[in-house]
C-alpha cells in the first residue's frame, strides 16, 4: 500500500527528495515485510529463515545507504531531473512550477539548474521563467513560501476597483513587483496572483493632504492592508485594517463612501524618541457585523 501510495504521487508530481526517501524506506520495510512472511509461513526451522532475512537485508540497508549518499541515488540529483523533466514536458506550467524548490532543496544541482533555466529558455515563456527565477533568487528562507508569477500593471488595473470611483492607484504603486517583498504571501492577493480580484480605496488617514492605500480582497473578503509612499515615492506596506472588513455591509459603505475618518481611540507612547503603538486585542471568532 505504500508503495502503491508513493506511486501515485511521484506519477502526479515528479520525484522529491522526500519521495526518494521514502521510496528507500519502503523497500527496507518490504524486505523485512516479505522475508519475515516467508519465514513465517514455512515449516520447520523459521528461525533460520529469519536469520537469514535480516542478513540479506543488512546488505540492502548498506547498498541504500551507499546509493543515497553517492551521486548514484542522491536524492537531490535525481529529484532535480524529475521536476525539470516534468516542466519539460508540459506536465507542470512555468505559473505552477516550484522553481522555489530547485533553489532550495535541489542543493547544487538545483542551483545549476536555474542557471541554465536562465540561460537557455527563448521566447515569451523565457521572460516568465527569467522573472520567476529572479523572485526565487531574492527569497531569504524557504519558509516565505513560493512567489507566484506577479501579475502585469494591466492585470492589476482589469483586478482592482478602486474607490472613490474614476480615480486610479498611482503608477508607483501599481508598477511595484510586490512578489518578492518581505512576507508577500500575508499581503492582498491580488498584487501577487493573477486573477485576484481586490478592493483599494485613496483615504487621506493621517490628514496631511497626502492618500494612503487601503486595500482587502474581495472573494473571500479578508483582513487588509494599508500602504503609503515613502519620502521618495517608493510604496510600501505600514499596516492591517481591522477583521471587520470582513463583514458586507462594511464593504458596501466603503464603496458608497459613507465613512469618516476620525483620531486613534487610544493615543501613543513616546519614550526616548520612540513611539509605542497599542494594538487592541482582537479574537476573529468575536468580530460582529452590523
Amino acid at each position: 500500500m505504500a508503495a502503491y501510495a508513493l506511486g501515485l504521487r511521484v506519477d502526479q508530481h515528479g520525484w522529491t527528495t522526500d519521495r526518494i526517501i521514502a521510496a528507500a524506506c519502503t523497500l527496507i520495510a518490504a524486505c523485512y515485510a516479505l522475508g519475515y512472511t516467508w519465514a513465517a509461513l514455512s515449516r520447520g526451522r523459521w528461525l533460520k529463515r529469519l536469520e537469514r532475512c535480516n542478513l540479506v537485508t543488512a546488505f540492502v540497508i548498506l547498498g541504500v545507504l551507499v546509493a543515497l549518499f553517492t551521486p548514484i541515488a542522491d536524492p537531490a540529483r535525481l529529484s532535480v531531473a524529475s521536476q525539470l523533466a516534468q516542466l519539460q514536458s508540459g506536465k507542470v506550467t512555468i505559473d505552477k512550477f516550484d522553481f522555489a524548490y530547485l533553489r532550495f532543496q535541489g542543493a547544487r544541482y538545483g542551483k545549476h539548474a536555474l542557471e541554465a533555466l536562465k540561460a537557455q529558455t527563448q521566447g515569451a515563456d523565457g521572460d516568465l521563467v527569467r522573472r520567476r527565477i529572479d523572485q526565487v533568487l531574492a527569497m531569504k528562507h524557504p519558509w516565505e513560501g513560493s512567489p507566484t508569477l506577479a501579475p502585469t500593471v494591466a492585470e492589476l488595473t482589469a483586478n482592482i476597483a478602486v474607490y472613490p470611483e474614476g480615480r486610479v492607484l498611482p503608477a508607483g504603486f501599481m508598477e511595484r513587483n510586490w512578489s518578492v517583498e518581505p512576507e508577500h504571501w500575508s499581503l492582498p492577493r491580488c498584487l501577487t496572483n493573477r486573477g485576484v480580484k481586490c478592493e483599494a480605496y485613496l483615504l487621506d488617514l493621517k490628514g496631511d493632504g497626502n492618500e494612503e492605500v487601503a486595500m482587502f480582497d474581495t472573494n473571500p473578503a479578508w483582513n487588509g492592508s494599508v500602504f503609503a509612499a515613502g519620502p521618495l515615492g517608493s510604496w510600501q506596506r505600514i499596516g492591517t485594517l481591522a477583521r471587520h472588513t470582513l463583514c458586507a455591509d462594511i464593504r458596501t459603505a466603503l464603496r458608497r463612501g459613507d465613512f469618516s475618518i476620525a483620531a486613534a481611540e487610544w493615543q501613543d507612547v513616546i519614550v526616548s524618541g520612540v513611539r509605542l503603538h497599542i494594538n487592541t486585542l482582537e479574537n476573529p471568532a468575536s468580530v460582529k457585523c452590523p
